[in-house]
């Protein structure tokens, strides 16, 4: 038999719902936040992560301590966000090369579900990819790139973060899509491919802007073209072509740093988070700092972010099918 529950108390019961889930978002956070980043320390993202982190713990009164695991393309440090508590105090900085890209192409070494073990919280900032070379290479634009390539076919070392990543895929998308061929040299990591690029040893990479800015700037390394579908409205890359720009119509490829939480985290904790981080993305610092790397602030509500994961997924599989991947 059911009883029904008399106006007063389900008014009663109701409001002490509210007040408690009111009382328990005040409470939050109760202690440091960990942010765990796919990378090593001393890389781009590192920088990225620190500066915007910073501006974070001022709006949630708790600093943001950032765990580095490097391995696996990040699928160590995804797998280690993935099975902490859903408790609003553990952060994965995701990127796709270790969220959509690496599942694909390491599927024996997953272990953790990319749609199902993650709650999209907030957009950090999203970047184009930058084609680029040794600036002492005879090559102005990337018209002149391609045609090289054309004309002598694999004579250009093109090098990469491995024979798996977003880079690689770019840069094998853009041969295909082109109708030019390179001889690709994969390196462990940024900082081993910098040194060869730098010594002219590697002609032509394909990357976050972050790395290499410094090098752009000293007029050691020339950017040739973005790899966005329109130019970025970031000042130190707003006069570079795009891809498509330079004689590849349809070519866009671009990357983004977002904020997620292990599955269950409750709402009101992922909307404090994506609040925090809106707020750090309109600070006069991490504007300038975001305009100088040749990022864009990707501020975007929890629903907005959540669909933007979905269909580059869709994307990314795409892109992992035209470059032929293997799948190990």
């Amino acid at each position: 038999m059911k009883f029904p529950i008399p106006w007063p108390r389900l008014v009663a019961c109701a409001t002490a719902i509210v007040l408690c889930s009111s009382a328990f978002a005040a409470d939050y956070p109760s202690r440091p936040v960990k942010v765990v980043v796919p990378f090593g320390p001393g890389g781009a993202a590192q920088a990225l992560a620190e500066k915007v982190g910073a501006e974070i713990s001022k709006t949630l009164g708790q600093p943001l301590v950032h765990e580095y695991k490097g391995g696996a393309a990040g699928l160590v440090g995804a797998e280690t966000a993935a099975r902490a508590p859903a408790d609003g105090h553990t952060v994965f900085m995701g990127v796709p090369s270790a969220l959509i890209v690496a599942p694909l192409v390491m599927k024996s070494l997953t272990r953790f579900d990319p749609e199902g073990d993650f709650e999209p919280i907030a957009g950090i900032a999203s970047t184009p990819f930058v084609v680029f070379v040794n600036a002492r290479l005879p090559i102005g634009n990337l018209r002149e790139l391609i045609d090289y390539g054309r004309q002598h076919p694999g004579k250009l070392n093109f090098g990469s973060i491995g024979s798996n990543g977003t880079d690689y895929i770019a840069g094998q998308v853009l041969q295909k899509e082109a109708g030019f061929q390179m001889t690709s040299v994969p390196y462990k990591s940024v900082g081993a491919l910098l040194p060869d690029i730098l010594s002219g040893r590697v002609d032509v990479a394909i990357l976050s802007p972050i790395p290499i800015m410094a090098h752009v700037r000293a007029g050691d390394l020339r950017i040739l073209a973005v790899t966005s579908g329109e130019r970025s409205q970031s000042s130190a890359l707003k006069d570079v072509p795009t891809v498509a720009e330079e004689g590849v119509p349809g070519y866009e490829i671009v990357s983004w740093y977002g904020y997620f939480a292990p599955k269950g985290t409750a709402p009101d904790q992922i909307l404090s988070l994506n609040r925090a981080t809106a707020a750090a993305l309109g600070d006069e610092g991490v504007i300038a700092y975001l305009k100088e790397q040749g990022l864009q602030p990707f501020d975007l509500a929890p629903e907005q972010f959540a669909d933007y994961y979905q269909a580059d997924m869709k994307k990314w599989t795409q892109f992992v099918h035209e470059a032929n991947i293997p799948v190990q």
